[in-house]
């Protein structure tokens, strides 16, 4: 609640994105304070997740373990299966639709307030100003 009084209130009236790249922003501030406090109250940093695969290449002088390994394995499976889903299912091309144009979201059969959930201020929704959602 901090970061929300202290940092994102200033960007309620900002757009969406610059909102989300603020947040961004944020959040790798903290990590990089999480990352160093240790140090800063005098304890060691020794914690290692543990490495369930044993598998291990080198690329160069970077060694690349169970770990890495796994995530380049499953971050490509997940990314086209999103890619897939909207790209190929109903849901998805309706949600990129309502994206796109308060016009589209109106012809489509996806129910406006999934879409204004799913979608927010980006599928033409605003705190100020009412869509054809708000009359239906």
């Amino acid at each position: 609640m901090l970061v929300e009084f202290l940092f994102l209130r200033r960007f309620f009236r900002a757009p969406r994105l610059i909102a989300t790249v603020a947040t961004i922003g944020i959040a790798q501030i903290l990590l990089g304070v999480t990352l160093f406090l240790p140090r800063w109250i005098g304890k060691s940093n020794d914690f290692k997740l543990p490495n369930e695969l044993s598998w291990s290449f080198h690329v160069g002088v970077t060694n690349f373990g169970g770990n890495e390994i796994l995530v380049l394995i499953v971050v490509p499976i997940v990314l086209a299966a999103l890619v897939a889903f909207f790209r190929f299912s109903a849901v998805g091309t309706a949600l990129r639709a309502t994206a796109r144009a308060q016009t589209a979201r109106r012809c489509s059969a996806f129910p406006c307030v999934v879409s204004k959930a799913c979608c927010g201020r980006s599928s033409g929704y605003s705190r100020t100003s009412r869509s054809s959602c708000a009359t239906e």
